[in-house]
């Protein structure tokens, strides 16, 4: 079983609302550190991926299937 870690979003000073840097940067952030994250596409969980080597390769996300890395 899996934790689905909500990252906190960073608010753009100017409109109130995150920018999709600071919405992806905190994503991979969590990523890195081998954790579910809130998929930025569909909200589903998105799970962190690996190499054959067991190295950080991005993620991908259940539900949607969408990918980062």
């Amino acid at each position: 079983m899996s934790t689905l870690t909500l990252t906190p979003l960073v608010l753009d000073r100017a409109q109130g609302e995150p920018t999709l840097d600071d919405l992806l940067a905190g994503v991979w952030e969590g990523l890195s550190v081998r954790r579910a994250v809130r998929c930025p596409v569909c909200t589903g969980e998105m799970e962190p991926a690996e190499t054959a080597d067991r190295e950080f390769a991005g993620g991908r996300c259940g539900e949607c299937g969408a990918t980062l890395g």
